[in-house]
Parts: C-alpha cells; structure tokens; sequence
C-alpha cells in the first residue's frame, strides 16, 4: 500500500472510530444532558450511516482501509437500522386506543410565536381562524401580540400572565387557572376547561434549551405535576425531540401518550434561513380519557417554528347538569328540584 492509500486508509479509520462513538453517546442522555443533544439528530445519523454503507460498496479504498471490513460494516448495518428505526417509530400507531363514552371533540393548536414587541402575523391570524379552534396555546407572546383583541370573539375565555411569554384561549369557560414553576423564575400553565358537561385539564409549558441548565428537571417537574391529573392534555415547546433520555421520562412519569405515534416526524423547529429538515421539539401529548385523533405541523410563519394543529377527543363521566342532582344508587336518579 503506498502512502497515499495509507493516509485515506487513517481517515477512514478516524472518521468511523469519531461516528461510532458519538451514535453510541446518543444513548447516554440519561447520564449527561449534553449528550440528549445528540439524540435529537436520527435522520443525520441514519443518512451519514446509509452514506458510509455506500462508501463501503463502491469505494475500493474504504474497504482496504480494514483487515476484516465486514465488522465495520456489520457496525454501519446496525447503526442505520438502529437510528431509521427510532424515525419509524413514530409512524408506527398506539396499539391499544381509548374506549370514550361519546367523547366530546376539540380543535386545537399550539404554536411558539416569537412574537416579540410586534403583533402576531396576518396570515397566522388567518390561519388560527380557519382552524376553528375551541383552544389556542402559545409561547413567546410579546405585549402587542397579548393585547390583540382579535381572536377574542372566538375565543372569549383568555388566561394571560403577566410575564412568562405563555398564553392560552379558550371557546369554553375556565373554572381553575394557575401559574406555577417547574424551574424557579420558569413558569407553565395549568388550566381546567368546563367542556359541556366534562372537565379537561390542560397544561402550556416553554422549556429551556436544550443545553441549558434545568432543561430536564423543567420536563421531569412538569411531569409530576400533570400525572396528579385523571385526564390532561399538555401542550408546549419542549426543546426535545421524542428521541431523548429525558422526553421518555416524562411520558413514563406522566403515563402521557405521545400525539405523534402514527403520524410521522411532524417536525416544528429549524434555524431561521437554514434549509435543514424540521425537528419535532413541539408536542402535544395526553393522559387518561383523552386521545388525540390527528395531529400535523402548519406552515412557518415569522417565527422559526412551526404550529401544531391537533384534534382531541375526551371521554371520562360526565358532571351532572346544574338542576339535576347525582343519581344515588339506592333510589335511582333524582328528579328536578322541587318547585317553590
């Protein structure tokens, strides 16, 4: 071998050893946060690993590079597979669904608007309206944006902080709402809508970044508080894909089902003026007797994500009506108040 070919056959080597090792440090969220971030990139992983398995077949030089080159092979065989199969996954839907008594149906959508001192767009306006939502969360809604008297009519019903950029509207009255802080001085939304004749719980939430300190205590928080609910649904940016240490954790705390299961990638988020594939760090997810029937990523707008516009459907017993007292299981239901 001349030095030439040696010197390929070294890089080689090295850019292999260097792939290995970080698609083996992706499975190690669970022991550094620094590492999660690596577990947001499948789709990279799996196209750099697809590319090598190429090199391997076509490039005469790649295989010199190593004495047995089917291990190496072998190796970029499973780690395609490996990283292909967590994206597949989320095609793949939940095996068991609800069984809803006559469950009530909602639109809904979240979106990160970044909307700063400026009001939310036109078109996004537009958008939400043809949506025709009976519940609206947003993050990063700036002074303007909250003030906007526009989308009240359709939806009357506004919890609106004074700090913390989150907002939610509803077309159905608000019987609890409450601020409270997964993080100190980070704060998410909880709610609980009178839908008819149910009640849901909902919860806004805005996370840190990924790289920053508390990120996963905010999710694994936030968890504890949503799983003292019967039925919820919890909306937000969490600066996570489905892929991490940490967004297993909070759906195995919560028992949360993941809104995506069956519709693909859905991605929310990329840089501002990067032509990148979306990554899915928007969810929306349920617990108890709720059960998102669609859900899809909108089109981008000023913000650098994307909304996520969802259906739900929520079962659970019903309260009784206000003239109507509970059945009682010995005499049978109770009639109307008596008259005056």
């Amino acid at each position: 071998m001349n030095k030439k070919n040696r010197h390929a056959g070294r890089c080689f080597r090295i850019f292999f050893a260097l792939l290995w090792i970080l698609s083996l440090f992706s499975l190690g969220g669970s022991l550094r946060r620094e590492l999660d971030v690596l577990a947001h990139f499948q789709l990279l992983w799996t196209a750099i690993y697809a590319l090598a398995l190429l090199a391997f077949r076509s490039w005469p030089r790649v295989k010199a590079a190593y004495w047995r080159p089917w291990l190496p092979i072998l190796l970029c065989w499973i780690g395609f597979v490996f990283h292909g199969g967590q994206m597949l996954f989320l095609w793949i839907p939940h095996f068991s669904s609800q069984d809803l008594d006559r469950p009530e149906t909602l639109q809904v959508a979240w979106a990160n608007v970044q909307s700063g001192r400026k009001d939310l767009p036109r078109d996004f306006r537009k958008w939400l309206k043809d949506q025709e939502l009976d519940l609206l969360a947003m993050a990063e809604v700036g002074p303007a944006a909250r003030k906007s008297q526009e989308l009240q009519p359709l939806l009357p019903h506004v919890f609106a902080p004074a700090s913390g950029g989150l907002l939610l509207l509803s077309r159905f009255p608000i019987l609890e709402q409450e601020v409270f802080e997964p993080l100190p001085g980070r704060i998410a939304l909880r709610v609980v809508l009178q839908v008819h004749r149910r009640r849901l719980t909902v919860f806004a939430a805005h996370n840190l970044g990924p790289l920053e300190i508390g990120h996963q205590q905010y999710l694994l928080q936030l968890a504890k508080k949503v799983s003292e609910e019967k039925s919820a649904l919890l909306l937000g940016d969490f600066n996570t894909t489905p892929w991490t240490a940490v967004f297993r954790s909070l759906k195995g705390e919560a028992e949360l089902r993941d809104g995506r299961r069956g519709r693909g990638i859905q991605g929310s988020w990329r840089p501002k003026g990067w032509h990148l594939p979306w990554l899915p760090i928007d969810h929306a997810l349920v617990r108890g007797a709720a059960e998102i029937r669609s859900l899809e990523a909108g089109p981008a707008f000023q913000s650098d994500h994307r909304p996520l516009s969802l259906t739900l459907l929520l079962g659970g017993s019903r309260s009784h009506p206000p003239d109507r007292a509970p059945a009682n299981p010995e005499t049978g239901p109770a009639g109307p108040p008596p008259g005056p």
